[in-house]
Parts: C-alpha cells; structure tokens; sequence
C-alpha cells in the first residue's frame, strides 16, 4: 500500500490536480479551494513543473471567476504567463499572446469593480 508521503514529488502534484479537477467538475468551489492549499508555488518551482504550474493556476482561474475576485484572477493568468514564458524560452507563442490578452482585461474588470465598491 502506497502512501502519499512516499510517492514522488511529481506524482503528488498530479494527484492533488486530480483532484483538483473533480472538485470543479462537482462545482464544489469551496472543496476545491481547500484542496489548493495543499499546493505552494513555490512546491512547483522548477521547469518539471511547467505542465502542473498551467493547469494549476487555469482551475485556480475558474475559481476566483466564480467569487468574482477579478484581480486574483488576473495574478492567476499572470503566472500562467510567467510559466509560458520560461518553457518557451521567452519565445512569444499563440498561447502566451491569450494569456496576455485576458490578464489586461481582468486587470481592467479588477480596477472598475474596486471603483464601485
């Protein structure tokens, strides 16, 4: 029997994406943000990581957009972009040009939602 402190560093990450994801897939937002806890970017550092980096902060988007937090949104995306950026080797790709482009518009919904409160 495998446990979870004796898998692999890379394994744990899938894991916890794993569920991660089936939290979202159930709309359980609060299961899903407790789960995200159990992940520090800094636990994901290095280019290993790239894949789990992207995915993990793509669900963390969905999250944030559902307690319209906008801002986080937008430091979500932009660690996307950061993560693009080094697995292209700076290289500008079609992804990294959308993640750009939505970053700048949940920084401007961010800037207009604090105006009104």
């Amino acid at each position: 029997m495998e446990t979870y402190g004796s898998m692999e560093k890379l394994e744990k990450i899938e894991y916890i994406l794993y569920q991660m994801e089936l939290m979202l897939l159930a709309g359980d937002y609060v299961r899903l943000y407790i789960i995200s806890q159990k992940l520090e970017s800094k636990f994901m550092a290095g280019s290993a990581f790239n894949d789990c980096r992207v995915k993990f902060y793509s669900m963390m988007l969905k999250y944030y957009e559902n307690d319209k937090k906008y801002f986080n949104c937008y430091n979500c995306l932009r660690e996307m972009y950061e993560t693009l950026k080094n697995k292209n080797n700076g290289q500008i790709s079609a992804d990294m040009l959308n993640v750009f482009i939505n970053a700048m518009l949940y920084l401007m919904i961010s800037h207009n939602n604090v105006d009104k409160k």
